[in-house]
């Protein structure tokens, strides 16, 4: 508002919030089902992922925590996003991209397909204006993280959805569980089932 005026100002909060008001309860119903999955048998993990009640549930309880740690500050919000995204976005992008590489070259059957519904789980790279006065030297730092960030997000992006692709025929590709079942295929593969849980 104050860089471009009023009306552009109230069109930018307008769209974030109609942006948080669509993602948020996907990325909530995807971190129930994660969250149904970490037992270890499969058939009642994954009834337990198509309850609603219990899906209904966890998205509450997710959501109101997050809350919680909004209203500590953003100081609090800062920790959990960066720890938040590593261990839950980066490093088990990593890992699935190192699965993709073994299972193709150990001989794994290829199931790749142009599978656009898995890109979702990769989604959130955010760096919302309002901080741009935190960063150090923001006119030259600000845009080389926004750079950085999007091209970090699209590689997440392209290869975790070839990996996915890789090993999960394109008939049970799911919005919700393929990731989940990617993972579970990929150690059933390499004999460390026992590692799906995790």
């Amino acid at each position: 508002g104050e860089a471009y005026g009023a009306r552009t100002g109230f069109l930018a909060i307008w769209l974030q919030w109609i942006e948080s008001t669509i993602w948020y309860p996907t990325v909530l119903t995807f971190g129930a089902v994660s969250i149904a999955f970490i037992g270890m048998n499969d058939t009642h993990d994954a009834l337990l992922a198509s309850n609603k009640v219990f899906t209904l549930c966890m998205v509450l309880a997710i959501y109101w925590i997050a809350t919680l740690i909004a209203l500590k500050g953003l100081g609090w919000v800062g920790k959990i996003s960066k720890w938040g995204g590593m261990i839950g976005t980066i490093i088990p992008a990593g890992l699935l991209i190192v699965l993709g590489v073994i299972y193709i070259s150990t001989g794994g059957h290829n199931h790749i397909v142009l599978a656009s519904s898995i890109f979702l789980f990769y989604a959130g790279m955010e760096m919302m204006g309002i901080h741009v006065m935190d960063v150090k030297n923001p006119s030259r730092n600000y845009p080389k993280a926004i750079i950085i960030g999007s091209l970090v997000t699209v590689l997440i992006f392209i290869l975790g959805t070839f990996s996915l692709g890789l090993i999960i025929p394109a008939k049970d590709i799911s919005l919700t569980q393929s990731l989940l079942v990617g993972f579970d295929n990929y150690f059933h593969y390499l004999h460390i089932s026992w590692a799906g849980p995790i």
